[in-house]
């Protein structure tokens, strides 16, 4: 793969607080009880689809004075959407430029090397229920978990799914220059595992995908 572009990513995923400062929060998302709880203000925000990220994103880019970089003929449907990868506001990662940022520069199967056990769940990565039986919450970790990324990056490994701009359609990512994935398909890409997935799926390799309309408790 070869990017003609340079891109920023986020440090962390999204919170709650975060997502709650959209006006149109509430109606975005799938469990209020959650999102308005400000003990989970510093959680990863779940329970969005992607149709809710992609308008989130536009208007985060619109409040801090962007371009926005979606548009759409059908709100409600995901094949309407159209993304100008020029514009300056925010927008989900394609994929390629998702693992890119999750190596850090790595070719390791994760970013600190080819093991995920208990011990090394421990400290790097909140996953299936931390493997070892010892997480009980049923739930993310706050962000900022891990560390050591090198690029400094938090959660790129286990805590919720990350949607990706891609359809999800071909067996194995599409390489190339900028590659933004097929242009149809029904399933969007989601990367990275979650809190409730195995080891395997928390390779900066694994990939998965998902119904663009579902919110669920583990994607965000």
């Amino acid at each position: 793969i070869t990017f003609t572009h340079d891109f920023y990513v986020g440090r962390y995923e999204i919170t709650n607080a975060q997502y709650r400062r959209w006006p149109d929060a509430e109606t975005h998302h799938d469990d209020t009880t959650e999102l308005n709880n400000s003990t989970y203000d510093n959680y990863p925000v779940r329970y969005v689809n992607w149709m809710d990220v992609c308008q989130y994103c536009n208007w985060l880019s619109s409040d801090e004075g962007l371009t926005p970089c979606y548009s759409w003929t059908d709100v409600n449907d995901h094949n309407t959407y159209t993304v100008n990868l020029a514009a300056n506001g925010y927008r989900l990662p394609t994929e390629a430029e998702w693992e890119y940022a999750c190596r850090g520069g790595t070719t390791t199967d994760y970013y600190w090397g080819d093991a995920l056990d208990a011990a090394i769940g421990l400290n790097k990565c909140w996953y299936g229920y931390y493997a070892s039986g010892t997480c009980t919450t049923g739930r993310p970790a706050p962000v900022g978990y891990g560390g050591s990324h090198p690029w400094g990056l938090y959660d790129m490994s286990g805590n919720v799914w990350e949607w990706c701009h891609n359809i999800w359609q071909s067996s194995s990512p599409a390489g190339g220059t900028d590659p933004v994935g097929p242009g149809s398909g029904f399933y969007r890409v989601v990367r990275g595992g979650s809190w409730i997935g195995n080891a395997a799926s928390c390779r900066s390799a694994g990939r998965n995908g998902n119904d663009p309309s579902n919110r669920i408790n583990y994607i965000g």
